[in-house]
C-alpha cells in the first residue's frame, strides 16, 4: 500500500515505466510473429504487477480525496492509514499528535495496524479529528434502509457478531453491527452520524432499544 506522497510519485513513475516497457515488449513479440494469446501469456506477469501498482495509486488518489469503500472490521488499520492521507497528515505530523516518535506510526502501518485495539484506535481516530460510530444493523432478509441506532466507538464488540451491510447509503463513519443474526463482516462506511428509527416497526424499533441499552452499559 502507498502510504506517504513521495511513495506516490515513485509509484507514477514505476507504473509509467512499466506501461512503456510492456508496450515495447508487445511491439517485439508482434514483429516475431507471435499471435495475440501467446503474447497475452507471455505478458502476464507484468501486466498482473503493473495492474496491482495502479490499483494501489487509485486507492491513494481516492483516500486524498476522502472516497472510502466499505471496509471489514478486520481491516480498520486500512482505514486509519487512509484517514491519514484523507486529512493530508504526513506519518511524523500524526506521530507529534499522539506524542510518540515517527517510527512507531511507521511501523504500524507498514504492518496496517494488525492486533490494534478499539482504545489504541480511537487514540488515532481522535489525533486526526476523525470518529466512528457504531450503528446497528437490519437483518439481512429484511429490506429497511434507516441506520437506527448510533453509537460511540469506544465501546465494546465482544459479544456482537458481524453482519454485511444490505444498504449502500449509509451516511456516517459507521461500523455495522447485527446482534440478532450473525454475517460475515462489518463495512465502515464514510460520512455524518445519523440516528433515524423512522424506517422500522414495533418490534424492530424495540430490537434496536436494546441492543441500544446492550451497547450502552
Amino acid at each position: 500500500m502507498i502510504r506517504t506522497e513521495r511513495e506516490y510519485k515513485l509509484a507514477i513513475q514505476d507504473y509509467t515505466d512499466a506501461r512503456q516497457r510492456i508496450d515495447r515488449l508487445r511491439a517485439s513479440l508482434q514483429q516475431q510473429g507471435y499471435d495475440a494469446s501467446t503474447i497475452a501469456d507471455l505478458l502476464d506477469s507484468e501486466l498482473s504487477f503493473n495492474a496491482q501498482l495502479g490499483d494501489e495509486i487509485d486507492l491513494y488518489e481516492r483516500a486524498r480525496k476522502r472516497q472510502f469503500e466499505a471496509t471489514p472490521l478486520q481491516s480498520i488499520g486500512l482505514l486509519l492509514i487512509q484517514l491519514r492521507i484523507a486529512n493530508d497528515l504526513t506519518q511524523r505530523e500524526l506521530a507529534e499528535r499522539l506524542g510518540v516518535h515517527e517510527s512507531v506510526v511507521s511501523r504500524d502501518e507498514r504492518n496496517a495496524y494488525h492486533g490494534v485495539t478499539i482504545e489504541r484506535a480511537t487514540k488515532v481516530l481522535a489525533a486526526m479529528g476523525e470518529r466512528l460510530d457504531l450503528v446497528v444493523a437490519a437483518r439481512p432478509a429484511q429490506t429497511v434502509t434507516s441506520t437506527a441506532g448510533a453509537f460511540d466507538w469506544g465501546v465494546s464488540l465482544n459479544t456482537f457478531t458481524m453482519a454485511q451491510n444490505g444498504a449502500n447509503n449509509l451516511p456516517g463513519n459507521a461500523l455495522i453491527i447485527d446482534a440478532h443474526y450473525p454475517g460475515p463482516y462489518a463495512p465502515i462506511m464514510p460520512g455524518n452520524k445519523t440516528d433515524d428509527k423512522s424506517m422500522l416497526t414495533s418490534s424492530e424499533h424495540q430490537q434496536q432499544e436494546l441492543v441500544g441499552r446492550q451497547l450502552a452499559a
